[in-house]
């Protein structure tokens, strides 16, 4: 059984080489930014991409519609324009409403001053609490965050959290 450890090396493996390949094909002028993300769910049931916002950046190598265990992302846009998204994701852990929650997950990366600024926003909760985002508010979150987060929806006892590393955001829905 491999460990933690090794399953970590592997990751890192793989991102190193996905933004080699978005390395190799972009121009001079644009920035890359990658992201790694992790289902740490005890049930062990997958994610389910629910809704995304792009406010600028194109994807390289986008995030899946269902993360089992893992997955990654690497988006790519010019340097003025820098890169901000986000993504929610669901889980069911039964067919009862009050056990489908929802996680919310937001990055960017800019440039001021010759300075590139990097943050992560979050949250998490029940699913309802998604159904209409209001992504002006999660953008004015997002402006306002810094380049770590933790999040513990205290009904649900849901948890997001991400860090920032280099140009790579690594985040645990649990």
């Amino acid at each position: 059984m491999a460990s933690a450890q090794d399953a970590a090396r592997k990751d890192e493996l793989a991102m190193n080489e996905l933004i080699k390949q978005a390395n190799q094909n972009r121009p001079q002028d644009e920035m890359i930014f990658g992201g790694w993300l992790y289902n740490r769910s005890s049930t062990h049931k997958p994610l389910y991409l629910f809704t995304e916002k792009i406010w600028s950046g194109d994807f390289f190598n986008k995030y899946p519609n269902v993360i089992e265990e893992s997955a990654s992302f690497v988006q790519t846009d010019r340097k003025e324009n820098g890169i901000k998204s986000a993504v929610v994701y669901s889980r069911k852990t039964s067919e009862d409403p009050s056990n489908h929650y929802g996680y919310l997950l937001a990055w960017s990366d800019s440039i001021q001053d010759g300075k590139n600024i990097r943050k992560t926003y979050g949250y998490c909760g029940l699913l309802e609490k998604f159904m209409n985002i209001d992504w002006d508010e999660v953008e004015k979150g997002l402006n306002e965050a810094s380049s770590s987060f933790t999040y513990i929806d205290a009904y649900t006892r849901t948890l997001i959290k991400a860090h920032i590393v280099a140009n790579v955001v690594y985040a645990e829905f649990d």
